[in-house]
C-alpha cells in the first residue's frame, strides 16, 4: 500500500433501486450547482486550501514553541473542534503526561466550554508566566470566548507585568469586533480569519493550523493532502469523485427514510473527528429548503468501534431502518501490541483484532441491509487527515445543493445567541411551572 492513501468504498451504499441511469444525471447536476457558478463562501474554502501563506504561522510557532511550557486555545464550535481533531489524531495519547523532551513541544489544552469547574481546574495547574493563550473568534464578540478571555486577562497581567500582551495570540476576523480592536490597541499578535470563511469550514486556516504548528504538526503535508482531495472533488469524471458520490448516494438513502447519519470510527485517534463532523453536518444542512421552506437534514451520530458493538449496534441492527453508516478505519496503526491468546493457542496483535472487528461489523451491517460506506486511511498522518477534512467539507457542500439549502450560515444558532444575551441581562429569565423537587 502507498505511503499515503485514502480509499473510499461505496459498494454497500448501492442498492437495486439505484440505477446508473438515475445516478449519473444527479452527480452532474450537483457538481454543476457547486462549481459552475461558485459562490463566495465555497470559493473562500477553495482559496484557503490552495493559497494560504503559512510562513507567518510557521515563524510565529517556531518562536512560541521555545518560549512557553503550555499553549491553551480558547474557542467554541468551529473555533476549537478542528483543532481538537488534529491534536488527538496526530499526537500521542496522554501527550501532556509526557516529558518536555518526549513531547518536543508545549503542553496543549483546548477549552471549548464555559464550565467553571473545568476552567478553574486548568488555571490551577498552569504556570501563567510560561503559558500562551490563543483566543479564537471570527466575530470577536462570541460571549463564551470573551468570558474565557476575561477570566484569565487580569491573572496574566498580575503574573507577568508589562509583558502580559506577549502571552496572547488572537485569531479573529478583520472586523470591528472586540477582539480585533483590543488586539490593535494592545499590540497583540493576530492572525486573520477570511470574511467569507465560516467557522466550521475554517480548520485548514490559521484557526486549526496555528495550534497545529505549535504542536510540531507538519501543516504543509496536511495542506498537500487537502489539495489532493480538493482536486478529486473537482474531478469531472464523476464516477471517480469521492465526495460527490458519497453526497449523492447518501442523499438517495435520505429520500428513502435514512435520516440518521452515523460516523463509526475504528481508531481512538479519530474519535474527536466525529465531534467536528457532527457540527459540520448538523449546522450546515439542518435547515429549511430554500424553495418550499420544508425542514430538511440528517441527524449526525458519532461512535467509536469496538465499544459501539457492545451497545448501539443492537439499535443499528434490530431497531428502525433509518440509518446510513460510514465506517472509518486505519490500515496501519503507528503502534501495535501483541498478546498470546490461550483460547486460540496463537499469538495475536491488537491491530489485527481491531481490523477484524471492523470488517466483521461491515459484513453484519451488509447482511442486515443497512447502507454502509467505508473509508480507509493507510495510516494516520497529516496528509491523510488533510484529505479526510476536505472529503467531508465538500461532501457537505454537495449535500447542501442536493437538499436545496445554503450550507453556510446558521440562522437558528444565531437565534440562540441572541436569547443568551437577553437572559444574561436578566430580561427573559426562564420560569417553569411543572417541576418536581426531590
Amino acid at each position: 500500500m502507498p505511503t499515503e492513501n485514502f480509499i473510499y468504498n461505496y459498494d454497500l451504499l448501492i442498492t437495486e433501486n439505484f440505477s446508473r441511469k438515475d445516478i449519473l444525471p444527479l452527480l452532474q447536476k450537483t457538481y454543476e450547482s457547486v462549481f459552475k457558478n461558485t459562490d463566495s463562501e465555497t470559493q473562500s474554502v477553495i482559496d484557503i486550501i490552495n493559497n494560504l501563506d503559512i510562513d507567518a504561522i510557521l515563524n510565529y510557532a517556531k518562536t512560541i514553541r521555545k518560549k512557553c511550557s503550555a499553549f491553551v486555545v480558547f474557542g467554541i464550535g468551529g473555533s476549537s473542534l478542528g483543532t481538537n481533531v488534529i491534536f488527538h489524531a496526530l499526537k500521542q495519547h496522554n501527550y501532556n503526561e509526557l516529558s518536555r523532551v518526549e513531547r518536543s513541544a508545549p503542553k496543549f489544552y483546548v477549552e471549548d466550554n464555559v464550565d467553571p469547574e473545568k476552567i478553574t481546574a486548568l488555571l490551577n495547574i498552569l504556570n501563567l508566566k510560561r503559558t500562551i493563550f490563543c483566543i479564537v473568534s471570527k466575530s470577536g464578540d462570541t460571549i463564551e470566548t470573551l468570558a474565557q478571555f476575561f477570566a484569565i486577562l487580569e491573572k496574566i497581567k498580575s503574573a507577568t507585568g508589562k509583558s502580559w500582551a506577549e502571552h496572547f495570540v488572537i485569531i479573529t476576523g478583520n472586523n470591528d469586533g472586540f477582539l480585533n480592536k483590543f488586539a490593535r490597541e494592545n499590540s497583540i499578535k493576530t492572525f486573520e480569519i477570511p470574511e467569507k470563511l465560516g467557522g466550521r469550514y475554517s480548520v485548514l486556516s490559521a484557526v486549526g493550523l496555528l495550534p497545529s504548528a505549535i504542536l510540531g504538526v507538519d501543516i504543509r503535508a496536511m495542506l498537500e493532502g487537502a489539495r489532493e482531495m480538493l482536486e478529486n472533488a473537482k474531478n469531472t469524471d464523476f464516477t471517480h469523485n469521492a465526495p460527490l458520490i458519497s453526497a449523492v448516494l447518501n442523499y438517495k438513502h435520505y429520500l428513502n427514510g435514512k435520516n440518521i447519519a452515523v460516523l463509526l470510527s475504528y481508531a481512538n485517534a479519530l474519535g474527536r473527528f466525529g465531534d467536528w463532523y457532527c457540527q459540520l453536518w448538523a449546522e450546515s444542512l439542518g435547515k429549511r429548503n430554500l424553495n418550499d421552506n420544508t425542514r430538511v437534514g440528517q441527524t449526525p451520530v458519532t461512535a467509536i468501534g469496538t465499544s459501539v458493538q457492545h451497545s448501539q449496534f443492537q439499535l443499528y441492527l434490530d431497531g428502525p431502518s433509518d440509518k446510513v453508516i460510514t465506517v472509518l478505519g486505519v490500515e496501519n496503526f503507528r503502534n501495535d501490541l501483541e498478546y498470546y491468546n490461550e483460547n486460540l493457542n496463537e499469538k495475536v496483535s491488537f491491530e489485527h483484532l481491531i481490523k477484524t472487528e471492523r470488517d466483521a461489523s461491515i459484513q453484519v451491517l451488509y447482511k442486515n441491509n443497512i447502507p454502509c460506506e467505508f473509508i480507509t486511511l493507510s495510516k494516520m498522518n497529516e496528509n491523510n487527515l488533510g484529505k479526510l477534512f476536505v472529503f467531508y467539507l465538500f461532501k457537505t457542500i454537495f449535500s447542501g445543493a442536493l437538499l436545496g439549502v445554503n450550507p453556510y450560515g446558521q440562522p437558528a444558532v444565531e437565534s440562540v445567541k441572541q436569547t443568551i444575551k437577553r437572559i444574561y441581562k436578566d430580561e427573559n429569565k426562564l420560569i417553569f411551572s411543572n417541576s418536581i423537587k426531590i
